[in-house]
């Protein structure tokens, strides 16, 4: 029971790339869904940032500032290539107050300007995929999340409905809190 525990926090925490229980003035600032179809989980999420594309962008692909988000223990960044990144992170997530150590590799693969790709190499979850898009809408960007898992094994629900409720849109929340705090920052390659 304990594995499977581990492998359903791991696999719907990989989805956000973050453990934080930050959140935000407004629940409609950030909209979050989750569909199952058969062993997979659909995640989809959005938020809209007042940064220009640019800064949108910047910190999208800012590897760094992961380490900075609560519950991560460590992200680890490695270059592979010019448009491709290896990040190797271990997070604590609390589900119902048990404390659960989640390690995984993912890939990114940044498409300049337009959003990121991910997979995940290893992990806690038999399989972990997706995006993030990038939508500038005037002075404003929308930050635009989709994902599919498979935790490989069978999800009680009661996890999933706490996961879903309490944890999913936190860790959205906590994305787009600290990018928020980037609003008039200077960032390198955006100067006008």
């Amino acid at each position: 029971m304990k594995t499977q525990i581990v492998k359903i926090v791991g696999l719907l925490w990989l989805s956000l790339e973050i453990i934080s229980k930050a959140s935000l003035a407004s629940d409609e600032f950030v909209s979050v869904s989750t569909t199952r179809q058969d062993e997979h989980i659909h995640i989809n999420a959005s938020f809209k940032l007042p940064l220009s594309h640019c800064e949108a962008y910047r910190y999208l692909t800012d590897n760094s500032s992961q380490n900075a988000i609560p519950g991560v223990i460590h992200a680890r960044t490695k270059r592979i290539s010019t448009n491709k990144v290896q990040i190797d992170r271990r997070v604590e997530e609390h589900v119902l107050f048990i404390p659960i150590h989640l390690d995984s590799l993912i890939e990114v693969t940044e498409l300049p300007f337009k959003g990121t790709d991910f997979v995940q190499l290893s992990g806690s979850a038999r399989s972990y995929k997706g995006t993030w898009r990038l939508e500038p809408t005037g002075d404003s960007t929308l930050f635009v999340f989709n994902g599919i898992t498979d935790p490989g094994t069978m999800m009680p629900g009661f996890l999933v409905e706490h996961y879903m409720n309490k944890n999913l849109r936190a860790n959205f929340e906590a994305v787009a809190k600290i990018g928020m705090n980037r609003k008039g920052v200077i960032v390198e390659g955006c100067q006008i």
